[in-house]
């Protein structure tokens, strides 16, 4: 006859016995000592609710924005043996996101770029890994105009000075000219 009388705890491996007794209806007895080895089997790791993140525009390098050992749960291995990478971006050309030996997430907005990428992250133990997806948004700022063109140097007593300035804007502002500073001699 089969008889269930056990459930085996989640997460257990290792010895446990049993004494199996058989009775007759003549209160004849036999007995059995049963060992039953359970093996331990490796459960996947799991990475789940990474924050998502908001950055600058021209903010560079975003060091240590998330401990990601922090997110993830492995009942068979200890953090400092999971390995942690980022699996997928959308818009590496406007922040490209890694993750640094510490095992903490780093992103570095492109110079001049705004938006937002969707970065997947993953956990491994060698033999099962896991995906977290996260954003990270990337607020524009307002850049100054910068002065494109090299003026003239030299003039001459008497003569008419004329400098065409040329400038240009990232942002597509439209721009302004003003002479701010006069120098003695010139009107």
């Amino acid at each position: 006859k089969y008889v269930d009388c056990y459930t085996i705890q989640e997460n257990f491996f290792g010895t446990l016995e049993f004494n199996i007794t058989v009775t007759d209806n003549h209160n004849l007895r036999s007995s059995a000592i049963l060992i039953l080895s359970v093996t331990p089997v490796n459960d996947p790791p799991i990475l789940s609710n990474l924050p998502d993140h908001v950055l600058y525009e021209d903010s560079g390098l975003n060091n240590d924005l998330t401990n990601l050992s922090a997110y993830v749960v492995d009942v068979d291995s200890q953090p400092e043996s999971l390995s942690f990478s980022i699996a997928y971006q959308s818009s590496p050309a406007i922040v490209a996101c890694s993750v640094d030996p510490l095992r903490f997430l780093d992103c570095e907005t492109q110079p001049d770029q705004n938006g937002f990428s969707v970065v997947v992250a993953q956990v491994s133990d060698g033999q099962y890994s896991d995906d977290d997806i996260f954003f990270v948004v990337v607020l524009p700022v307002n850049d100054p105009p910068v002065i494109i063109s090299t003026p003239v140097t030299t003039g001459s007593a008497g003569s008419l000075y004329a400098y065409d300035v040329d400038a240009t804007d990232v942002d597509g502002d439209p721009l302004t000219y003003n002479l701010t500073v006069f120098f003695w001699g010139i009107t």
